[in-house]
């Protein structure tokens, strides 16, 4: 699986989780960049790709949040990603 591909499944992870908070709801969550990321492994077919998204910072129409990808409980790529709400 591409790197941007990884980074593009938490990126829409992290606008599920954003979206779901109470005060989020209704609006848009637009991708806004990449910060810090990294790629330490091959995802290869028949693996299985396990996300976690922490939101770090929400504001009233912004917010960061890390993204996390592992296989088999290792790290396979993380990045902090930087999110608009409209």
């Amino acid at each position: 699986m591409p790197g941007v591909l990884i980074i593009e499944a938490m990126a829409q992870a992290g606008a599920v989780s954003l979206l779901s908070l109470e005060q989020f709801r209704g609006k848009t969550a637009y991708f806004g960049g990449i910060d810090k990321a990294k790629f330490r492994k091959k995802v290869t077919p028949g693996d299985t790709l396990m996300l976690e998204i922490e939101l770090l910072k929400v504001k009233s129409s912004a917010g960061v949040g890390k993204g996390v990808a592992r296989v088999d409980g290792k790290k396979v790529a993380e990045a902090e990603l930087t999110f608009m709400i409209g």
